[in-house]
């Protein structure tokens, strides 16, 4: 009832092995990172030493109290927590 199937003509079978190896070549599965970009780098550097120089405490021009620095998700200011003066500073990109 079942039996044996003819073998394949030889174009078909040499046809499928070279798909199969075009396709190894072509899709490598190795990750490529990305190059670094250097003006991104130097963006990071200028960030990071803004962020250091900002104080952590002023003088509050209202009640002369100290402000202390509060950040938010898209704000940076300082808050006075004696008269609740709030000084919202302004992202000035040089």
């Amino acid at each position: 009832m079942y039996g044996t199937l003819p073998p394949l003509p030889l174009h078909i079978v040499l046809a499928t092995i070279s798909n199969f190896i075009i396709t190894l070549i072509i899709m490598d599965t190795k990750l490529l990172s990305p190059e670094p970009d250097p003006s991104i780098e130097e963006e990071n550097r200028n960030d990071t030493k803004a962020a250091k120089d900002i104080e952590q405490e002023i003088e509050c021009p209202r009640c002369y109290d100290v402000m202390t620095l509060s950040s938010n998700f898209d704000s940076i200011g300082y808050v006075c927590h004696q008269c609740d003066f709030l000084l919202v500073m302004k992202y000035i990109r040089l």
